[in-house]
Protein backbone atom coordinates (compact mmCIF):
# COMPACT_ATOMS: atom_id res chain seq x y z
CA UNK A 1 0.00 0.00 0.00
CA UNK A 2 1.68 3.04 -1.31
CA UNK A 3 0.45 6.89 0.16
CA UNK A 4 1.05 7.62 -3.51
CA UNK A 5 -1.70 5.21 -4.38
CA UNK A 6 -4.60 7.81 -3.75
CA UNK A 7 -3.02 10.31 -5.88
CA UNK A 8 -2.20 8.12 -8.44
CA UNK A 9 -6.00 7.48 -8.59
CA UNK A 10 -6.48 11.19 -7.96
CA UNK A 11 -4.51 12.18 -10.97
CA UNK A 12 -5.89 9.16 -13.05
CA UNK A 13 -9.70 10.74 -12.66
CA UNK A 14 -8.28 14.36 -13.70
CA UNK A 15 -6.80 12.58 -17.50
CA UNK A 16 -3.20 14.47 -15.56
CA UNK A 17 -0.04 13.04 -16.35
CA UNK A 18 1.39 10.89 -13.69
CA UNK A 19 4.85 12.75 -13.27
CA UNK A 20 7.03 13.53 -10.51
CA UNK A 21 6.14 17.13 -10.41
CA UNK A 22 2.31 16.21 -10.22
CA UNK A 23 2.69 13.76 -7.62
CA UNK A 24 4.52 16.45 -5.47
CA UNK A 25 2.19 19.43 -6.42
CA UNK A 26 -1.21 17.34 -5.76
CA UNK A 27 -0.62 16.92 -2.04
CA UNK A 28 0.26 20.28 -1.35
CA UNK A 29 -2.49 21.58 -2.67
CA UNK A 30 -5.02 19.09 -1.08
CA UNK A 31 -3.42 19.97 2.35
CA UNK A 32 -3.96 24.08 1.17
CA UNK A 33 -7.45 23.03 0.38
CA UNK A 34 -8.22 20.68 3.22
CA UNK A 35 -6.31 21.09 5.88
CA UNK A 36 -2.85 19.38 7.00
CA UNK A 37 -3.04 15.58 7.53
CA UNK A 38 -5.83 14.69 4.72
CA UNK A 39 -3.78 12.38 2.79
CA UNK A 40 -2.22 10.73 6.16
CA UNK A 41 -6.39 10.28 6.73
CA UNK A 42 -7.14 8.48 3.52
CA UNK A 43 -4.15 6.52 4.12
CA UNK A 44 -5.48 5.55 7.74
CA UNK A 45 -9.00 4.43 6.26
CA UNK A 46 -7.24 2.50 4.27
CA UNK A 47 -5.16 0.73 6.96
CA UNK A 48 -7.54 0.48 8.87
CA UNK A 49 -10.13 -1.45 6.70
CA UNK A 50 -7.75 -3.39 4.48
CA UNK A 51 -8.46 -7.45 5.51
CA UNK A 52 -4.91 -8.26 5.72
CA UNK A 53 -3.44 -9.17 8.62
CA UNK A 54 0.54 -7.35 7.87
CA UNK A 55 0.38 -3.97 5.71
CA UNK A 56 3.50 -2.37 4.47
CA UNK A 57 3.08 0.79 3.91
CA UNK A 58 5.09 2.75 1.29
CA UNK A 59 6.12 6.17 0.94
CA UNK A 60 5.67 8.27 4.64
CA UNK A 61 6.36 11.68 4.08
CA UNK A 62 5.13 13.82 6.91
CA UNK A 63 5.06 13.73 10.76
CA UNK A 64 1.56 12.96 10.57
CA UNK A 65 2.20 9.87 8.73
CA UNK A 66 4.19 9.13 11.52
CA UNK A 67 1.85 10.17 14.37
CA UNK A 68 -1.32 8.06 12.23
CA UNK A 69 0.92 4.73 12.56
CA UNK A 70 1.96 5.17 16.07
CA UNK A 71 -2.08 5.95 16.95
CA UNK A 72 -2.69 2.48 15.08
CA UNK A 73 -0.18 1.18 16.94
CA UNK A 74 -0.98 2.02 20.00
CA UNK A 75 -4.66 1.50 19.84
CA UNK A 76 -3.87 -2.32 18.63
CA UNK A 77 -5.21 -2.04 15.10
CA UNK A 78 -1.77 -2.47 13.17
CA UNK A 79 1.57 -3.06 13.91
CA UNK A 80 4.29 -0.48 13.62
CA UNK A 81 7.69 -0.57 12.77
CA UNK A 82 9.32 2.40 10.55
CA UNK A 83 12.11 1.10 8.04
CA UNK A 84 13.93 3.79 6.43
CA UNK A 85 15.63 3.13 3.46
CA UNK A 86 18.31 5.23 2.32
CA UNK A 87 20.27 5.36 -0.94
CA UNK A 88 22.74 7.92 -2.24
CA UNK A 89 21.16 10.55 -4.55
CA UNK A 90 23.20 9.57 -7.41
CA UNK A 91 22.03 5.93 -7.16
CA UNK A 92 18.58 7.10 -6.68
CA UNK A 93 18.72 9.14 -9.46
CA UNK A 94 20.11 6.07 -11.82
CA UNK A 95 17.46 3.72 -10.63
CA UNK A 96 14.86 6.34 -11.24
CA UNK A 97 15.67 6.93 -14.45
CA UNK A 98 15.65 2.94 -15.43
CA UNK A 99 12.59 2.27 -13.71
CA UNK A 100 10.57 4.98 -15.63
CA UNK A 101 8.08 4.46 -12.44
CA UNK A 102 6.36 8.20 -13.89
CA UNK A 103 5.76 9.75 -16.61
CA UNK A 104 8.93 11.53 -18.00
CA UNK A 105 11.24 10.17 -15.16
CA UNK A 106 13.56 8.62 -17.82
CA UNK A 107 14.55 11.42 -19.78
CA UNK A 108 14.60 14.30 -16.39
CA UNK A 109 18.06 15.76 -16.16
CA UNK A 110 20.34 15.60 -12.80
CA UNK A 111 19.45 19.30 -12.19
CA UNK A 112 15.59 18.67 -12.65
CA UNK A 113 15.91 15.35 -10.16
CA UNK A 114 18.01 17.89 -7.43
CA UNK A 115 15.42 20.44 -7.98
CA UNK A 116 12.56 18.29 -7.41
CA UNK A 117 14.55 16.39 -4.33
CA UNK A 118 13.62 19.85 -2.72
CA UNK A 119 9.98 19.81 -3.10
CA UNK A 120 7.63 20.14 -0.08
CA UNK A 121 7.08 16.51 -0.28
CA UNK A 122 10.45 15.46 -0.07
CA UNK A 123 12.47 17.71 2.30
CA UNK A 124 11.30 15.89 5.60
CA UNK A 125 11.74 12.30 4.77
CA UNK A 126 15.29 11.86 6.15
CA UNK A 127 14.91 13.60 9.00
CA UNK A 128 11.88 11.45 9.79
CA UNK A 129 13.61 8.54 8.71
CA UNK A 130 16.49 9.27 10.41
CA UNK A 131 14.21 10.27 14.17
CA UNK A 132 11.73 7.68 13.91
CA UNK A 133 13.01 4.48 12.05
CA UNK A 134 12.87 1.73 14.15
CA UNK A 135 15.65 0.32 11.49
CA UNK A 136 17.79 1.92 9.18
CA UNK A 137 19.02 0.07 5.61
CA UNK A 138 21.43 1.16 3.56
CA UNK A 139 20.24 0.09 -0.09
CA UNK A 140 23.77 1.51 -2.01
CA UNK A 141 24.83 -2.09 -3.06
CA UNK A 142 23.33 -4.81 -5.57
CA UNK A 143 20.09 -5.94 -5.90
CA UNK A 144 21.10 -8.99 -3.90
CA UNK A 145 22.93 -7.33 -0.96
CA UNK A 146 19.73 -5.08 -0.49
CA UNK A 147 17.13 -8.37 -0.47
CA UNK A 148 19.54 -9.91 2.20
CA UNK A 149 18.80 -6.81 4.54
CA UNK A 150 15.41 -6.37 3.43
CA UNK A 151 15.22 -10.52 4.52
CA UNK A 152 17.12 -9.92 8.30
CA UNK A 153 14.82 -7.07 9.11
CA UNK A 154 11.86 -9.19 8.00
CA UNK A 155 13.23 -11.91 10.33
CA UNK A 156 13.59 -9.26 13.50
CA UNK A 157 10.27 -8.29 13.07
CA UNK A 158 8.35 -11.17 12.82
CA UNK A 159 10.20 -12.29 16.41
CA UNK A 160 9.36 -9.06 17.55
CA UNK A 161 5.62 -9.29 16.76
CA UNK A 162 4.91 -12.56 16.53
Amino acid sequence: MKFSDPLAETLKLWNLPLTRTNFQKLPVAMEKTYGLGCLTKVMEHRIKNTPEYFVAVDGVRWKSDIEMLHRLHESKIRVFSLIYITTKAEIRYQRMKDRKEKAGEECMSWEQFTEEENALTEKDIKTLGVNYAHYIIDNNGTEEEFSKKIEEVFAKLLVKFW
